[in-house]
């Protein structure tokens, strides 16, 4: 497993971007790149730094081919050790890069279903929600994803729920406070691309999750730019974890978060508990 590593960063791509404009800033102004006093401070001086995330992002909106991956690693490497001269730099080599691949075929399937959930009730949700509109807006929602044969439990839909009960008087109009709206970016127009890069942060939680709990002693931490992402890990912390080690060499990992206030956030306590129960139906 290519992210299988004790100490391993993850470094995001809209982060990754942003070093590389901040490299190119400092070209233009004939400075020098930090030294490892920038590495430092990240905390990043015990990890191995992975270009990894960027590469599976693709830079197309779209699940990269196998000639855009090598050139996507090799790009996030060759930045990050310019920017960050004094890390721990991941090469991916050709092993780990056709499991990467593999990752991505395998779950091709699930990303195709979850991709026409969000288009179609992305649009949906792209409003502020008066409270009587919520419960039946929450069925419409729930319906599509039985449709689509997407669990009513993946983060898919619990960000899509998230954008529904993110209104109220008492909730901040901050980015943060509405997690679900700040990874999904709905709107009236939702594309396949749109929906494409939500998923792409939701799967770069979901492979921290997995990996904490496939491997208890690792500290996996990620790195991003995107308050979006940060916001709907904070309401996703998990509370517990299980790996399961298949007979043919595989693994299946569950992660159990409790559903809150963070992710819900007009909601009342109660309020969550009872959305919790019909989603466990």
């Amino acid at each position: 497993m290519p992210w299988a590593h004790r100490d391993i960063a993850w470094l995001d791509r809209n982060l990754v971007i942003r070093l590389e404009k901040l490299q190119a800033q400092w070209n233009e102004h004939g400075a020098e790149a930090p030294d490892s006093s920038l590495v430092r401070w990240l905390g990043l001086d015990s990890f191995l730094v992975s270009p990894m995330l960027f590469a599976l992002e693709g830079g197309r909106r779209r699940p990269p081919t196998d000639w855009e991956l090598r050139v996507e690693l090799n790009r996030a490497f060759r930045q990050l050790s310019q920017v960050l001269p004094s890390a721990k730099v991941q090469r991916v080599g050709a092993g780990h890069r056709r499991a990467l691949r593999g990752m991505l075929l395998e779950g091709a399937e699930a990303r195709e279903r979850h991709i026409a959930l969000l288009v179609r009730a992305a649009r949906l949700v792209h409003n502020k929600v008066t409270v009587a509109e919520r419960r039946a807006l929450e069925e419409r929602v729930i319906r599509l994803a039985n449709e689509l044969e997407v669990r009513t439990d993946s983060l898919v839909v619990l960000s899509l729920l998230s954008c529904i009960y993110d209104s109220g008087p008492n909730v901040p109009d901050h980015r943060s406070a509405k997690p679900g709206r700040a990874v999904v970016k709905p709107g009236p127009n939702y594309s396949e691309e749109d929906a494409y890069n939500a998923l792409a942060d939701l799967y770069a939680l979901e492979l921290l999750h997995n990996a904490h709990a496939l491997f208890s002693n690792q500290r996996a931490v990620l790195y991003t730019a995107d308050i979006g992402m940060a916001s709907m890990w904070t309401a996703t912390q998990p509370c517990t974890r299980q790996a399961t080690h298949l007979p043919n060499g595989r693994s299946r990992t569950t992660v159990n978060f409790r559903l809150d206030q963070g992710l819900f956030p007009a909601l009342l306590p109660d309020d969550v508990a009872a959305l919790s129960q019909r989603l466990a139906k």
